[in-house]
């Protein structure tokens, strides 16, 4: 055979009278060294299935933004969406929508606290987000970028450039956010009153209620604001 005598050949170019023959084929050699080589990326898609969630908290880890703050704040802002479906009768892409804006809505402090709202709309779309398509990404940006200061105007040439389906998305979505990032004020040495903050609408004239347990000797209390 051939292969038989290139192998006979070798041995004695090498010198050896002896060969051990591997039980593993190529492909078996290229599949472990593919999973050496890509052992974080494998493992991050094991903990998040969904392309897109992970993708944007793949965005989040980058630019540093504080993990645990952004998570609640999303908890805290899909509750909100689901408990006012009946008002403005979203599903469940605006939904992620809220959701990713939520999770990425501090990635601007990577540039400079003053006005990392406005910040984090550039790098959300300047990061190519995969799995979103270009209007996804900017109603993404503009409502993460509308959770502080001013409110959605037709003067901001980002909002303005929006279809009027998606200015009024960006209006609902970002307002939902705002409102769920109050807890934002619970960061740093009040972290463990942030995470056991809950949300819940409490009446039918949309008062929003904030209870917060009981930490670090803090007596419990509700902060309420009408919408």
């Amino acid at each position: 055979f051939p292969a038989t005598v290139v192998l006979r050949r070798l041995m004695e170019l090498s010198g050896r009278d002896e060969l051990i023959l591997c039980d593993k084929a190529i492909r078996e050699g290229i599949i472990y060294d593919f999973i050496q080589r890509h052992r974080e990326r494998l493992k991050a898609e094991a903990e998040i299935p969904d392309l897109r969630r992970r993708n944007v908290i793949a965005l989040a880890r980058r630019c540093h933004a504080p993990e645990t703050h952004s998570l609640h704040v999303a908890s805290l802002a899909l509750r909100l969406f689901d408990q006012t479906v009946r008002l403005h009768h979203l599903g469940p892409t605006e939904r992620n929508w809220l959701e990713y804006a939520a999770i990425l809505h501090d990635v601007g402090y990577l540039i400079n606290e003053r006005q990392h709202h406005k910040h984090a709309y550039y790098l959300i779309t300047n990061s190519g987000l995969g799995g979103l398509s270009g209007e996804e990404i900017q109603v993404v940006a503009n409502v993460a970028r509308y959770h502080r200061r001013a409110v959605p105007q037709l003067k901001h040439e980002e909002f303005d450039a929006l279809s009027p389906k998606y200015k009024r998305i960006v209006r609902i979505l970002s307002a939902l956010l705002r409102i769920a990032a109050i807890s934002g004020a619970c960061t740093g040495g009040g972290a463990g009153i942030a995470s056991c903050c809950d949300m819940r609408i409490a009446t039918r004239d949309m008062k929003f209620g904030f209870p917060i347990a009981r930490t670090l000797g803090t007596a419990a209390e509700t902060i309420c604001a009408r919408s």
